[in-house]
């Protein structure tokens, strides 16, 4: 089983719910509950975060990187959504299921191209309930988990 995990999505929705996600925890999780044995952690790269990318490979995860732009603000933006899903249709072959971690609604498409392939597992969302597209709950029909339900489990 192979996890697609959206970082930017990750922590962008933990942060704004007032947590850290611990990700040792997490991928503790994902082995122990869903039967993951590869993680594939979509990030965007920036030079100066070198030491971020050593934790999240220690935590067990396979990073993907995708390169970022500069915004005339100055903000950074890595927007993997694409990387993430022509992954998942490139190594399809190489997984018997797959679980997407998002709350993202531009991801439901490559829910529905599992579901015909029958490689669909599951959501892990972390945002709650009311901040998951209605898309992926949707799509996902039932199989859809919220972090904010386990806080306990995958809190720093």
């Amino acid at each position: 089983m192979h996890a697609f995990i959206d970082a930017q999505n990750v922590f962008q929705a933990t942060q704004s719910q007032g947590w850290q996600l611990d990700l040792n925890k997490l991928r503790i999780y994902l082995k122990d509950k869903h039967g993951v044995t590869d993680a594939f952690y979509f990030i965007g790269y920036v030079p100066r975060n070198q030491h971020l990318y050593a934790i999240i490979q220690q935590a067990g995860f396979i990073l993907q990187f995708k390169d970022v732009a500069t915004l005339p603000d100055g903000s950074i933006k890595g927007n993997i959504d694409v990387n993430l899903t022509l992954h998942a249709i490139d190594t399809i072959d190489d997984y018997d299921q797959a679980l997407l971690v998002s709350a993202d609604g531009d991801f439901y498409p490559i829910i529905q191209y599992w579901q015909r392939k029958g490689k669909f597992k599951a959501v892990l969302s972390p945002a709650n309930v009311s901040q998951t597209s209605s898309f992926l709950k949707r799509d996902a029909q039932g199989n859809v988990s919220f972090m904010s339900d386990m806080i306990h489990k995958l809190k720093r």
